[in-house]
């Protein structure tokens, strides 16, 4: 059966109770940050240059690193997961439980739906608020109807959600564990809730065929895409439809040479090593990442002016931010790579 009802289950590894003091102070700053959220909509709407570098030169830069470093607070403050959860609170939703089958399903149109976005930006919605706040509106309505329809975190946080595979895949380390502030007690909805649970995996050993399959395209080609989409330029007045095919070709076939070196490099390395794989094309990505946004947020990108918050390009040298870029890298490969095995062998 593809859905079926609630049924309270204790199989959870982590205990989420909270004190009723900690849940109310939870709430405060979850409706603080949904209106925020929403205060970005209405910047899209009313002030749309100033929404579109809210949107896409302040809050996701800053999101990688919070991933990263502390996975579980974004996911208590979410806006969108929120918003989610919102049907469960005004007790309007049907709570039903997703199988196995339906849940590995969310979980990969959460992944299509990630490596669809993104290309877009360039397409559209890097300097289109218009189409930047129907495409928000739009990821809203569905996180709604999920927490309408299903239970829990299962339909929208941990499925659907674009954001929730690179949550996985970045916060494979976190340094801050934090308790689960949306649900007072585990529903069982999920079979393992990165908030009820210790694994946080894209490959974990008893995940479906299609599940590791789809975690092993996202952990083995997002170097390839994220150094692809970097090497393209944001489309132009009147490029209309060809703008779309060369918005997806770099990332894509970028995505393509790095799964293949991540599986070639598998075949190579033994499998008691392939942990430290992973977390080693982890550490790229969000390496790869930073390494082109931060001049870009500054003038300096591939293609100056795309992706610039402040333009300072007519009193800083480019080769000042070489450093900067060079410390980043090594930051996060030491998070990912040499404090990971660290703390694996303390653990041991």
């Amino acid at each position: 059966m593809p859905w079926s009802p609630a049924v309270a289950s204790s199989s959870c590894a982590l205990d989420p109770r909270q004190s009723p003091p900690t849940r109310w102070m939870w709430g405060v700053v979850q409706a603080l940050v949904w209106l925020v959220g929403l205060t970005m909509l209405l910047l899209l709407a009313f002030a749309p240059r100033i929404g579109l570098h809210a949107v896409w030169d302040v809050l996701i830069p800053v999101a990688p690193a919070l991933l990263a470093i502390a996975p579980g607070l974004w996911r208590n403050i979410c806006p969108l997961g929120t918003t989610a959860q919102l049907p469960r609170r005004m007790r309007i939703s049907f709570e039903l439980r997703p199988s196995a089958r339906l849940q590995t399903c969310f979980m990969v149109g959460g992944i299509a739906a990630l490596l669809l976005i993104v290309p877009l930006r360039h397409v559209s919605f890097n300097n289109d608020a218009q189409t930047t706040l129907t495409a928000l509106i739009v990821l809203g309505a569905l996180a709604f109807v999920a927490g309408i329809v299903t239970l829990g975190k299962s339909g929208w946080c941990t499925g659907l959600c674009p954001v929730h595979p690179v949550e996985k895949l970045y916060g494979q380390e976190p340094a801050l564990s934090i308790t689960n502030a949306h649900c007072s007690q585990c529903l069982g909805c999920v079979a393992r809730c990165p908030d009820s649970s210790a694994a946080n995996d894209l490959l974990a050993p008893h995940a479906s065929p299609l599940r590791r399959a789809a975690g092993w395209l996202l952990v083995g080609g997002f170097p390839g895409y994220i150094w692809g989409w970097f090497h393209v330029q944001d489309a132009q007045p009147g490029d209309g439809w060809a703008s779309i095919a060369a918005a997806c070709a770099a990332p894509f076939g970028a995505m393509a040479v790095s799964v293949a070196i991540h599986a070639l490099l598998a075949k190579l390395i033994p499998q008691q090593r392939h942990a430290l794989l992973h977390r080693s094309f982890a550490a790229l990505s969000i390496s790869m990442y930073y390494w082109y946004r931060l001049p870009a947020l500054v003038g300096f990108g591939l293609f100056p002016g795309d992706g610039m918050l402040v333009d300072l390009r007519g009193s800083l040298s480019p080769a000042a931010l070489l450093p900067v870029q060079i410390a980043v890298a090594l930051f996060w490969g030491w998070w990912f790579v040499l404090r990971a095995k660290n703390r694996s062998a303390i653990t041991r």
